[in-house]
């Protein structure tokens, strides 16, 4: 981060798979307050925990609306997950830069998926939202289903494997998908989904 300090046009910056821990996540900020040309930040796999995120979304709520992909995956959380939660809130409210973010293995849950959903009814330029492996369930789905069903919404793409939707969340889903006038890419892979689920997202489909 010392040396990338005075190189004003850095585009691109993977860290993902390390171990900068949140103490290297604060640094990194630093770099969000002065680089205004930074549009990747992969920050994915690096064992930050709940202040390291934290760090990160209030920059991009208050300061930074030029970054346009996030990869801010598999924290290790020593809080309740909720929490942090309310954070994306705020920045997805605030943020009119960011188009693309990795949020898998956030352990969200229902509620945490709640929040962010509240939040991003007013956002209109998230087009990539992956939220993989975060235990969310029918509820959750309901939720996002919300979101997706809104006007403001302009997501293209949504990944949602590895959770545990189950028909009563495809069924949600599949609701949505067939009012949303912008989603072209949908993952629901590995989530419990049987026949009566399939016939509802076949349904939407039609």
């Amino acid at each position: 981060a010392d040396a990338l300090k005075n190189c004003l046009n850095l585009q691109y910056l993977n860290l993902n798979g390390n171990k900068i821990k949140t103490n290297g996540a604060m640094v990194v900020t630093e770099l969000l307050f002065t680089h205004d040309k930074l549009l990747s930040l992969n920050l994915g796999n690096n064992k930050m925990d709940h202040d390291g995120v934290i760090g990160i979304l209030s920059v991009l709520n208050s300061s930074n609306y030029t970054l346009e992909e996030l990869n801010i995956e598999n924290p290790v959380y020593k809080t309740i997950c909720q929490s942090v939660a309310i954070h994306f809130g705020k920045m997805f409210q605030n943020n009119v830069g960011l188009q693309k973010i990795s949020m898998r293995k956030h352990q969200l849950r229902d509620d945490g998926i709640y929040i962010i959903m509240e939040h991003l009814l007013e956002n209109n330029t998230i087009k990539v939202l992956d939220l993989n492996s975060n235990e969310i369930s029918f509820k959750g789905a309901e939720s996002i289903a919300k979101y997706l069903k809104s006007d403001n919404c302009s997501l293209e793409a949504l990944h949602l494997s590895n959770n545990k939707l189950s028909d009563h969340g495809a069924k949600a889903i599949a609701q949505a998908i067939a009012v949303n006038k912008s989603l072209i890419h949908l993952d629901m892979s590995y989530n419990q989904i049987n026949d009566m689920g399939l016939t509802f997202v076949a349904q939407a489909l039609a």
